[in-house]
């Protein structure tokens, strides 16, 4: 007898998943069993009202086995739905949420009618609930989460509040707003909540809104917003080329550091040979050209300029393969400042750049290589890179653009500041009311 139990029991087990009716008449007393059946009648009534009384009566069968089973409670709260009977919906909702956070159709009823009585505590609570655990609902409820924090200021300080604990699902959300918003003062005020809420947003997600910044050609607000996201000790050494002598690992492009990911690239920094402190190391081996190994983004107004740069060739077999650049982003070349190839001590190179006062609002700087022969490497170290403001003045007897000099030690840090607003809330863009001219 005992064996007979066992075996309907364990034959009512497997049948749940399959053919839960069936479940029920093998083994009557399991309350999975009727869970089951009861959610199976649900989703297969429509408008048959008498399908959706067995599903309600499964149900209430399963929840007298086992008063903690929040499917049954949830399958009540569909059925009083399907009748339009919002308020006992709630009830058997409200129930099911209370057994269960982690069940998915529960947590989605109440992020819905959370968000149509306001109630967006519970609404972002409900939704953190699934997507914590359910990476394909985010395709689903990113936009509308977007929608209503761009509609409702109300809705910002609760979402604020649930990303401050880092769920999973924080930087997509973040990339998803920054990208999809329909302009940039929003993912704006929610990096200024996540800031003033002492969950300031990560390189990462900082650099979602200035690449969001500089494709619209906010160049001026993504400088700013940059720079405050900077460690305040790094504040006072903010000039017109950002660590210029390369003593901190690169940051958040592209008003850092960025260092090529080309194979044949081979780009660090590292001790300096022949000084003290740190120096950019970068070998390249090819033939094709290289569009950049190095690269900062600068936001210089219009006039006239002097960029500096130490370098110490190791090896360039070939002359001029090598070549520090400075354009118009989007636009035309304002210096070409070719490294030598042999400057087997510290060199410095210097070069005039001039910025017009139309159609150039950014500048890339950069070092890029060109197309050469051979597959010999070519190895460079970097330092004391400088912008400052002035006319260059070339060497009498050379009509060229540019200057080398012996660079014995190296050049003292460049002073020049932007010349704009770099206080909290300047970062705001034209599409911002309020925001500071």
């Amino acid at each position: 007898m005992l064996a007979l139990v066992i075996g309907r029991h364990h034959i009512g087990e497997m049948l749940i998943s399959r053919d839960p009716s069936l479940a029920v008449m093998v083994n009557g007393g399991s309350h999975r069993a009727w869970s089951a059946h009861a959610e199976r009648l649900i989703a297969n009534a429509g408008e048959d009202t008498r399908q959706r009384a067995e599903a309600e009566a499964a149900a209430r069968r399963a929840i007298a086995r086992n008063p903690i089973d929040h499917a049954a409670f949830r399958v009540l709260g569909r059925a009083s739905a399907e009748r339009e009977d919002v308020g006992a919906a709630d009830l058997y909702f409200d129930a099911a949420w209370r057994r269960s956070r982690r069940d998915t159709p529960t947590a989605l009823w109440w992020f819905y009618r959370s968000l149509q009585d306001g109630n967006f505590e519970r609404a972002f609570a409900s939704a953190d609930s699934v997507l914590r655990r359910r990476n394909e609902t985010r395709e689903s409820l990113y936009p509308i989460i977007s929608a209503v924090v761009a509609t409702d200021e109300q809705a910002l300080s609760p979402l604020v509040a649930r990303l401050r604990f880092a769920p999973r699902w924080r930087d997509s959300f973040i990339q998803h707003y920054t990208d999809e918003a329909a302009s940039a003062a929003g993912p704006y005020r929610l990096i200024d909540a996540l800031r003033r809420g002492n969950s300031a947003p990560t390189d990462r997600e900082m650099g979602y809104y200035l690449a969001r910044l500089t494709r619209e050609g906010s160049y001026q607000a993504a400088y700013v917003a940059w720079a405050q996201h900077l460690p305040a000790d790094r504040h006072d050494g903010l000039s017109l080329v950002y660590d210029g002598d390369f003593e901190n690992a690169p940051g958040i492009p592209p008003f850092d550091w960025r260092l090529s990911p080309l194979p044949q690239a081979l780009l660090e920094i590292a001790g300096s040979p022949q000084r003290e402190g740190s120096a950019l190391y970068v070998e390249y081996s090819g033939t094709t050209a290289a569009p950049w190994l190095v690269e900062q983004m600068l936001v210089l107004p219009a006039g006239d300029y002097v960029l500096g740069v130490d370098v110490l060739v190791e090896s360039l077999d070939e002359t001029d393969r090598m070549i520090w650049t400075v354009r118009c982003e989007r636009g035309p070349v304002l210096l070409e400042l070719r490294v030598p190839d042999r400057a087997t001590t510290w060199q410095r190179l210097q070069g005039g750049i001039r910025v017009p006062a139309e159609g150039c609002p950014a500048q890339r700087l950069m070092l890029r290589a060109v197309p050469g022969d051979i597959l010999a490497p070519m190895v460079v170290w970097v330092d004391a890179l400088s912008v400052e403001r002035g006319t260059f003045v070339a060497p009498e007897a050379s009509e060229s653009a540019v200057r080398a000099d012996p660079a014995p030690a190296p050049a003292a840090p460049a002073t020049a500041r932007p010349d704009f607003d770099l206080s909290i809330g300047a970062a705001r863009t034209e599409a911002e009311p309020g925001s500071p001219s």
